[in-house]
């Protein structure tokens, strides 16, 4: 719904506000629905023995032959423009480590 933007600053509306809409004696009225806040220990009261998991490694170690080191990490995906950062290519990593960094990275990205 599209509102004129001082009202929406009045009533503290932004974009992709949650809102209810009711219609009061033949008149439409649109009300900010306040999520309500969670706390750590109602998002921690959640967590079971069943539904606990083990640590979950993401980085993958770059091997030690390499011109550069470190790991690179699988959870940390950027897409960046390589041309506009006029960007050198230093070295390419091993395939072995390529597929185990796209492997953890497809876990992360499933479902």
């Amino acid at each position: 719904m599209r509102i004129p933007k001082a009202f929406a600053e009045e009533a503290s509306l932004e974009d992709e506000s949650v809102v209810d809409l009711k219609v009061v004696n033949g008149k439409l009225v649109v009300a900010s629905v306040v999520e309500p806040e969670v706390t750590l220990d109602q998002l921690l009261a959640d967590v079971k023995e069943r539904n606990l998991h083990g640590e979950v490694t993401t980085g993958v170690p770059i091997p030690a032959r390499m011109k550069v080191s470190g790991a690179v990490l699988s959870d940390q995906v950027k897409s960046m423009d390589w041309r506009a950062l006029d960007a050198t290519l230093i070295c390419r990593l091993p395939e072995a480590t390529v597929s185990e960094v796209l492997r953890k990275a497809a876990t992360l990205l499933s479902k």
